[in-house]
């Protein structure tokens, strides 16, 4: 779990630490909406990703192909 946390997604702490990185080298703040929209988009990336895997191992259960 850690692992995935600290994957560099907006949405995980790894994202969170890409960005202050981006601000440390930059030497300027990340626009708020900018991060925002960013991070909405990788909330739902995961979503879809959570989702996907759940519907593939469910269908491979009820079909027996797994």
């Amino acid at each position: 779990l850690g692992v995935i946390n600290a994957l560099p997604l907006p949405a995980l702490d790894g994202g969170q630490l890409a960005f202050v990185i981006a601000e440390a080298i930059s030497g300027k703040k990340i626009d708020q909406k900018f991060q925002e929209g960013l991070t909405s988009v990788a909330v739902l990336f995961l979503l879809w990703l959570s989702i996907s895997a759940a519907v593939g191992d469910v269908s491979g259960l009820v079909t027996g192909t797994k």
